[in-house]
């Protein structure tokens, strides 16, 4: 169960959608994911909420990756599935 302090950070965590230049899935990946969360002992809890997500909803919930250009030198679309599509 989440606490009231956890949850007061993941509201204010991330970037308004509408700022999102690229969703990534990365389904196909989450086992190499979490296992990566894990590894990172220092910083994340194993009690941690991401880490308690069932494995039915494993990939609605931690299936895709969000991210915000901020600076692009090559002919890239605004809205990217593709970190490297502007460079292939």
């Amino acid at each position: 169960m989440i606490d009231d302090e956890e949850y007061e950070r993941a509201q204010s965590a991330g970037v308004p959608d509408e700022q999102v230049t690229a969703w990534i899935d990365v389904v196909e990946h989450l086992d190499i994911k979490l296992a990566a969360l894990r590894a990172h002992r220092s910083q994340i809890p194993d009690d941690w909420f991401f880490l308690q997500v069932p494995d039915e909803l494993k990939p609605k919930v931690l299936g895709n990756e969000a991210y915000v250009r901020v600076f692009c030198q090559v002919d890239a679309p605004d809205r990217e599935t593709d970190l490297f599509a502007g460079i292939r």
